[in-house]
């Protein structure tokens, strides 16, 4: 807690700063010397519209492709990493709040100096209690409970009957392999019906999720680049970190009864209790909330001291660190969890107890905007925005504090005239007596007239603004002035946005590089506590005959190294610019030389086509279907193939060569494989000729299947040429033909001819 508490210290001033570059991101801020009472100070959200453009664009960046990131694994593991992938974006998307986590990474990413989240796995449990409606019978109330409970709740067995009369009942409630205590109690609703009520502690959550922490929340000294452990391959990690969370009494009671947290002794509950509070802390740590105690005051909220029904809050920190478990002078990575107020341990682990990983490392995402050597801190976008924010604060409250002179000028009276020694408020239309108007009243003449030099600066703050933030007309869906000659064409107007996401691109990169760090995390937790049979719902566009819903029988086979990539860039985020590639690429590649030439086939125009709908957002299985002889999976080649039986596996994937190519290669393969073995008087063992016989036969169905697509082609050429020659036949144009063109203007008589005609 010393260690915290002096790092807070360290970097208050610097808190201090984020606090007002917020404010000034909000519209909070007075003009630091006001020329005089009630003058301009009006806020321009300069810094909102292009922190909120840029906060869009990475948001769909992110969101245009699911799953966001792409696996990077060996071949023959590529169905496994590909069900890692989808497990990991149901468990993000489906069973947590995904979107929103995405949408308040990003909101911190570009407003804050640096982001992170939190990934622990969390199981949870709760006491659900379920109402049943009967009809009552003539029968004895503990005959039909015996078989209505039975009925409506399979999963329950060792039904007891604890009275006589059946009122009351307990069993054993079989949940994800654990069993569950449950009771039964039967109430008379009305006259007709009976309302049975079962009560038992029910798994509500149990997976991975990622948690967005405010960023004075997560405390790492000075110094450090990231919040991972110092070792040799980083040596500009972290010490120590700690996470700041608000923790009530009734949870901490439920993890004693739990066990997890198994260092809370009967002293230490006393000092919990006489240290609970308000959910604002009141332990003289403000300077933790700086940030939130700001949007609170600003918007008018102000919480009050904690009222008695309310006294029920804690600050747990949870420290990972290096830390001396066994006393050999070597230190070990731990966690500890400490209440803050009563400064009380009340749990402690390993660090690769509760998160595996080789090397260990630390349940904590981090990345920055602009990152600085050196500090974990970098600078945000708001920070970029700030020194051009104040420039265009301040010329656009003298532009209209000038105008206010110019409407309403001051001047200066004669003492001596008729005028009352007071303020005079004249409307427009009226008279006030004064005994020489020309000479008693005077308005100095001041050098306001022309706003020129005002609405230059304007201007030109504006495209320096646009210039650091790559945030201009044309991103936001406009035509540049002065420009609209260069976005003509397609062409052009693809190279200008190309050109102009270079810097965003590298933001882009930034941003995923956390969101990697959340993926692995994901990827070693699932490995280690997920449990069997796990069902979840499939990603993407499926087939007809897929079923979405899919289970995992034994986590462990996801248990393999994956290398995480990205697929999104800012660019295909914009479905019309995707289109016109996806149509450009189309003219080049589609053509007769092409296909003669085997560079294209079949398969690579379905892909071409599903890529096209999709990019309309539209569902390609509504419009076309794969060809004959187009499998999914991975491709692999003849010698992985054979490979594959060799070690008693089938192989999983389709032919990487052509079909014909690939069959042959197997063949001939296979061949000399059983020669060697006759040459060395060895046996090959069934399992392997048995999966060999099934291959050939799966590949040779594929044979006949390109050859059959290849006899309906020339099919169709033959039918189109004998259409051409029926239309030749009845006088239409020869095939292939162009008719010759008239060099000279029709006559007046032909004009009337066709006319008539």
């Amino acid at each position: 807690l010393e260690r915290v508490d002096d790092t807070i210290g360290e970097r208050q001033v610097w808190l201090d700063k984020q606090k007002e570059r917020y404010a000034k991101f909000r519209g909070w801020t007075q003009r630091e010397f006001p020329p005089w009472e009630g003058c301009a100070n009006h806020h321009y959200p300069a810094m909102m519209a292009n922190e909120l453009r840029v906060e869009a664009g990475l948001f769909n960046a992110v969101m245009g492709i699911r799953p966001m990131m792409e696996p990077k694994v060996r071949k023959d593991l590529q169905d496994k990493a590909k069900i890692a992938n989808d497990l990991i974006d149901y468990q993000l998307f489906v069973e947590g709040d995904g979107e929103q986590f995405v949408q308040k990474y990003i909101a911190q990413f570009c407003k804050d100096p640096c982001v992170f989240s939190f990934q622990p796995w969390v199981r949870h449990s709760s006491r659900l209690t379920d109402v049943r409606i009967l009809a009552k019978e003539d029968r004895p109330l503990i005959e039909v409970m015996a078989e209505q409970i039975q009925a409506l709740y399979p999963q329950a067995s060792e039904l007891t009957a604890e009275n006589e009369t059946g009122t009351r009942w307990t069993g054993v409630f079989t949940e994800d392999g654990r069993p569950r205590d449950i009771e039964f109690s039967v109430w008379d609703k009305d006259e007709q019906n009976l309302e049975l009520v079962a009560v038992w502690d029910a798994t509500t959550f149990d997976g991975p999720v990622a948690i967005v922490d405010d960023l004075e929340d997560v405390v790492c000294p000075v110094r450090s680049e990231n919040p991972q452990p110092v070792t040799p391959q980083n040596p500009k990690g972290a010490p120590w970190v700690a996470r700041m969370s608000r923790i009530t009494l009734d949870e901490l009671r439920r993890g004693e009864q739990d066990g997890i947290y198994d260092l809370i002794t009967a002293d230490d509950w006393k000092k919990l209790t006489d240290g609970a509070g308000g959910r604002k802390p009141t332990d003289g740590s403000e300077t933790d909330d700086a940030l939130k105690e700001q949007k609170e005051e600003t918007a008018g909220i102000e919480p009050g001291g904690p009222h008695d029904y309310d006294k029920q809050w804690l600050t747990l920190v949870q420290w990972f660190g290096g830390w001396d478990v066994d006393a050999d002078d070597l230190q070990e990575e731990v966690i500890f969890w400490v209440i803050r107020e009563a400064e009380v341990l009340i749990r402690a682990k390993h660090l690769t107890e509760l998160y595996p990983g080789a090397p260990p490392r630390r349940p904590l995402s981090h990345t920055c905007y602009i990152p600085v050597e050196g500090q974990i801190y970098g600078i945000s976008l708001l920070e970029v925005m700030e020194g051009l924010h104040d420039l265009l604060h301040v010329t656009l409250n003298q532009m209209t504090d000038n105008g206010e002179l110019a409407n309403r000028p001051f001047g200066f009276y004669r003492a001596s005239s008729g005028m009352k020694s007071e303020t005079i408020k004249l409307w427009p239309g009226d008279l006030y007596p004064v005994d020489n108007p020309q000479q008693d009243v005077s308005f100095p003449s001041l050098p306001h007239a022309d706003q020129t030099f005002g609405f230059n600066m304007v201007a030109l703050v504006k495209q320096f603004m646009d210039d650091v933030t790559q945030v201009g007309p044309l991103q936001r869906g406009q035509v540049p002035a002065g420009k609209a000659s260069a976005l003509r064409t397609v062409g052009t107007t693809t190279a200008l946005l190309q050109q102009g996401a270079a810097m965003p691109e590298q933001v882009l990169r930034r941003l995923f590089m956390g969101f990697r760090q959340v993926w692995e995390q994901f990827h070693l937790l699932n490995g280690r506590f997920l449990k069997k049979r796990k069902q979840y719902l499939a990603t993407g566009q499926l087939e007809e005959h897929e079923d979405p819903y899919r289970e995992i029988a034994d986590p462990q086979d996801l248990a393999i190294p994956i290398a995480w990539d990205w697929q999104p860039t800012l660019l295909n985020t914009n479905k019309g610019l995707v289109q016109q590639a996806l149509q450009a690429i189309g003219t080049v590649v589609f053509n007769p030389l092409s296909l003669q030439m085997g560079t294209m086939g079949p398969e690579q125009y379905y892909n071409w086509q599903s890529d096209y709908i999709k990019a309309a957002t539209l569902d390609p299985a509504r419009y076309v279907k794969k060809p004959p002889g187009v499998t999914s999976g991975p491709k692999i080649t003849a010698e992985e193939a054979v490979l594959a039986i060799l070690e008693g596996n089938p192989p999983i994937g389709s032919p990487m060569e052509d079909p014909q190519e690939h069959l042959a290669k197997v063949q001939q393969l296979m061949a000399e494989m059983e020669q060697k073995a006759a040459a060395d008087q060895v046996e090959v063992p069934a399992r392997q000729i048995g999966l060999a016989q099934a291959y050939i036969a799966q590949v040779t169905m594929l044979v006949q299947q390109a050859m059959q697509a290849q006899q309906l082609m020339a099919a169709a050429g033959e039918f189109s040429s004998s259409l051409g020659n029926q239309g030749e036949g009845q006088g239409g144009q020869p095939s292939g033909e162009v008719p010759p063109a008239q060099t000279e203007a029709p006559s007046q008589d032909e004009l009337a001819g066709a006319m008539s005609g």
